[in-house]
């Protein structure tokens, strides 16, 4: 391989890069494209990059013909004579040179430390890369997946997020954007694709079914089929990008976020406060009238069941705003008194709240009935807050200590909070463990439980 260099105008210079392709496995192709990469950063000490265009040249090679301005001539012909001296192994010292400059770099962009002056290049090294992780042995495995667990994902961190200004991570399914303003979508799409921006403009569209297979939405007169599974892939993609249990613990399950159509179909984008994503055509559909005809008959029973129950269900919203925290705990001791499985007889609400009373706000025993040998009691513990859109953490709740000091039958967390899936298999897990069943009344657990008991909704709270 012999990398050549021809001047195109004054202090304009094309550099011609050949590539390899015939017989290339995944894992030798990334080396050539970090090659390359390595090469860009070296040739930057003597000029500007202004362009660059890879070029198929015959069946098994390409050339990337690199445009760059420089006005030191000499010490850019005379690198690139002794670059392609080292990687020619001419001089064994200069080689051996060679391989740990080019070591020490790969290692900057593999962790981060650097950007890559040539950022398409260095994405077309991290796809290669990661498609031959089934080569990686169990070491590499089990360290690259602490330290970039993005990379199960087959999503890395792209050098254009230097230009961009915000972490931008890429896939070839998706895009995460650690960004949620407008802009920086036509920003990426100008910077990292050949999308003409001035074609496209995003509006927002409507969500209509969500099934465990697909999200189905419209625009326009299109209907539009994501993959539900897609949709939860890149979610817990982007937690584990952002390293905290909280991105999980304040986000409610399903879909929290907004959806919106570039205007000629070519991509969605999923926005929410702390980060978007974009998926292009190809990884969603536009269901065609068969597809769409397969789907009525579901919509037409489903609006038939809400139809059913909008008189009480639907369109209700709470205000719990209206009690504190010592009212809460009341009004839950009146729910479990309702609840059929517990004798009001035996329930009991444990002092005042932030009382001593070691996170047992309410006492209670299951009913007796034959067949059942003896009734220990239950705990139930309320938690309260004024802000309808928090979500319950973990480390909010007294759980393991309550259960081995009062060795309860089960336990009740209730709470006016949001109780997302992360927290809710952790909680589970503790009782698993005890062999306590632990249940969990969130909001909208609460609220369900409300329709049967109106006197309580009027006594509590009101629908606003």
């Amino acid at each position: 391989m012999i990398v050549t260099v021809v001047e195109k105008e004054k202090d304009v210079f094309e550099i011609n890069y050949p590539l390899e392709w015939y017989h290339r496995f995944y894992e030798d192709v990334s080396h050539d494209y970090m090659a390359l990469c390595f090469f860009s950063s070296e040739i930057v000490n003597f000029g500007e990059i202004v362009d660059t265009i890879e070029i198929k040249s015959n069946d098994s090679q390409n050339i990337v013909h690199i445009l760059i301005k420089s006005q030191n001539q000499q010490s850019l012909f005379d690198y690139i004579n002794l670059y392609n001296i080292r990687i020619g192994g001419e001089d064994e010292d200069e080689y051996v040179e060679y391989l740990d400059r080019f070591e020490e770099y790969q290692d900057q962009i593999l962790e981060y430390q650097k950007m890559s002056v040539v950022p398409s290049y260095c994405d077309s090294f991290f796809a290669n890369y990661l498609a031959c992780c089934n080569n990686w042995d169990d070491e590499y495995k089990t360290e690259v997946n602490l330290s970039h667990p993005e990379w199960k994902f087959w999503t890395w961190k792209s050098s254009w997020s230097l230009t961009l200004g915000s972490d931008f991570y890429v896939s070839s399914d998706f895009w995460i954007i650690m960004n949620s303003s407008n802009e920086i979508i036509f920003s990426a799409l100008k910077l990292a694709s050949d999308y003409d921006i001035a074609e496209i403009s995003f509006e927002e569209i409507s969500v209509h079914y969500v099934t465990n297979n697909y999200i189905l939405m419209s625009y326009g007169d299109k209907i539009l089929e994501i993959p539900y599974w897609l949709h939860l892939k890149i979610n817990e993609c982007s937690s584990q990008i952002i390293h905290e249990d909280e991105f999980m613990i304040n986000r409610p399950k399903g879909i929290s976020g907004k959806f919106y159509c570039a205007s000629n179909f070519s991509c969605l984008v999923y926005k929410e406060n702390s980060f978007q994503y974009l998926i292009f055509r190809g990884t969603f559909d536009i269901l065609s009238s068969s597809e769409i005809d397969f789907y009525i008959p579901m919509f037409r029973q489903i609006y038939i069941d809400l139809q059913k129950k909008s008189s009480s269900v639907i369109h209700k919203i709470y205000d719990w705003q209206n009690l504190d925290a010592e009212q809460f705990e009341i009004f839950i001791y009146e729910v479990i008194c309702r609840d059929g499985r517990f004798d009001p007889k035996e329930t009991h609400k444990m002092g005042k709240t932030k009382s001593r009373d070691g996170g047992r706000d309410v006492i209670t025993k299951r009913r007796w009935y034959a067949g059942v040998c003896s009734s220990k009691h239950w705990i139930a513990q309320c938690k309260f807050s004024w802000d309808m859109n928090k979500s319950l953490r973990q480390k909010d709740v007294i759980l393991s200590e309550l259960i081995d000091q009062y060795a309860p039958e089960g336990v009740i967390i209730a709470t006016n909070m949001i109780i997302d899936a992360g927290t809710q298999d952790k909680l589970q897990m503790i009782g698993k463990h005890r062999n306590i069943p632990v249940e969990l009344w969130d909001r909208f657990e609460l609220e369900r439980l409300l329709d049967a008991y109106p006197d309580l909704e009027r006594k509590y709270l009101f629908d606003i």
